[in-house]
């Protein structure tokens, strides 16, 4: 992911100086705040910053950082804070959190390449570990996402590069879209 502000970031983290950000939000809102920058985290490739502001401790994905400014405030960490144990706790309750859907794909040797465009780096691993491939190339693998939405948007990606074993929702989800999708783009002659 691109990180044009992370030098700056790094350089408030270093200092023990406030950071005033602008940042967009996972569902598109821009917000501004002035933070005070406890540390950084890398997570799979993936730059966060845990800060204070407010008067709470937040976690900010460096690539949604629209801007970010130093300021000459210097600021003091709370007494006793441990970014690895802050961190560990904030993942952990962040993964509960979050809605699974559990899927099983059939995936054609073509979309290996693609895969990790749409899904991301770690889909590496998850490749891997998967089994070996059939007669014609193809690996099954397991994925979650965030919804049945999520699953089928990718299925219909990729078309025919891809099939969707289970669940059976979602195999029939994949298959009416693809009909309404057809009898939509037929209809336009």
């Amino acid at each position: 992911e691109p990180v044009p502000h992370l030098r700056v970031i790094q350089e408030a983290v270093w200092q023990d100086r406030r950071l005033r950000l602008a940042y967009r939000r996972a569902d598109g809102a821009r917000r501004e705040r002035l933070v005070d920058p406890y540390g950084l985290v890398a997570k799979a490739s993936i730059w966060y910053l845990v800060a204070g502001a407010g008067g709470q401790i937040r976690v900010y994905r460096v690539s949604r950082v629209l801007a970010a400014t130093l300021t000459d405030e210097p600021f003091e960490r709370p007494p006793g804070f441990d970014l690895g144990a802050y961190w560990a706790a904030w993942s952990a309750e962040f993964e509960a959190s979050r809605p699974k859907y559990a899927a099983t794909l059939r995936v054609s040797p073509e979309a290996i390449p693609v895969l990790p465009l749409m899904l991301g780096e770690g889909v590496h691993a998850l490749l891997a570990r998967a089994g070996p491939p059939d007669g014609e190339g193809w690996i099954t693998v397991s994925l979650t996402f965030d919804s049945l939405e999520g699953a089928r948007s990718l299925a219909l990606g990729l078309g025919t590069m891809v099939e969707a074993l289970a669940p059976a929702g979602l195999r029939a989800s994949v298959a009416e879209w693809a009909e309404r999708t057809a009898a939509f783009y037929r209809g336009r002659g």
